[in-house]
């Protein structure tokens, strides 16, 4: 039986998580395990031992394991969830994200599916987002979802971008099975980036028409060998300097139900400088973002 992780921590964007989750679960009949990381004092109960808060440390960290477990009890409860839909983890741990990632393994999980609290600026840079975190510990499926600000429905599409990877295809292949489940169109977008550096710029306008004009004719080619129609997608190539911020604001602007794409998962240094395209677009996105690992 196929099962999705969902971490719980009790918050709004939590909660909404778990909503979505739930009608996925039930449309594919899959079970829901909800996971609840809370953090692992024993190592600081150790050390306060000889000063003699370690006792007090211990009952404060047991009290907040029995609130965890009578919110999730009544969260369940409020759900409507049954036995057979659902099972509880609870996990002790700092790293929250690596302890989910650990957990969507051991479980053989098709997905994580999480909420965002979308932290910025001077928060995030300390604080960090437990989602994005998540993304670079896990190579499972990861699907954030996020409150729509649209005042109305979003509409029946679903946004790939696609920079012609293999992974960028397999989060293509994947976008067209939910497309096809949920009877929308896919918005295929290539984002050239513009570094202002790669040509003259007396020979600029000529170089970049000629560039999006190519993408164009390799994204119907994709479309075409990946089996679908003209009439299930429409094309779109765009010029930015910042990718990430492209997508979100086509999301925003075609008001799509979700953003499908791959991430190359870099790591170490070169992900310290170059960062990776789909951490910013969780940050940024209007949507829903599920991501696929390379």
């Amino acid at each position: 039986m196929r099962s999705y992780v969902v971490p719980v921590d009790f918050s709004k964007s939590s909660n909404l998580a778990l909503d979505y989750a739930i009608a996925r679960a039930r449309r594919r009949g899959a079970r829901l395990i909800l996971v609840h990381v809370s953090a692992d004092n024993s190592f600081a109960a150790a050390t306060s031992e000889e000063s003699g808060s370690a006792e007090l440390i211990l009952k404060a960290q047991a009290i907040a394991k029995e609130r965890a477990r009578n919110a999730m009890r009544k969260l369940v409860e409020r759900k409507g969830l049954t036995a057979k839909e659902h099972r509880i983890v609870f996990i002790e741990r700092l790293d929250a994200a690596r302890a989910i990632a650990q957990q969507a393994r051991k479980s053989r999980a098709r997905m994580i599916i999480m909420g965002s609290e979308g932290r910025t600026g001077i928060q995030r840079l300390f604080a960090g987002s437990v989602a994005e975190a998540t993304l670079r510990a896990t190579r499972r499926p990861l699907l954030i979802v996020k409150k729509s600000p649209f005042t109305k429905p979003p509409a029946k599409k679903i946004l790939v971008p696609l920079d012609f990877s293999k992974i960028s295809e397999v989060a293509l292949k994947h976008a067209k099975e939910i497309a096809k489940t949920e009877k929308e169109t896919l918005v295929l977008l290539n984002v050239v980036t513009d570094t202002g550096r790669m040509v003259p710029f007396y020979l600029r306008e000529g170089f970049y028409s000629s560039l999006l004009e190519g993408e164009q004719k390799r994204i119907k080619r994709l479309a075409r060998r990946m089996g679908i129609a003209p009439r299930q997608y429409r094309s779109l190539v765009l010029r930015a300097r910042d990718a990430a911020a492209a997508i979100a604001k086509e999301a925003k602007k075609s008001r799509v139900s979700m953003i499908v794409m791959g991430s190359h998962g870099r790591g170490g240094l070169k992900h310290l400088v170059l960062g990776s395209v789909a951490e910013k677009t969780l940050r940024y996105a209007p949507c829903p973002v599920l991501v696929f690992k390379k």
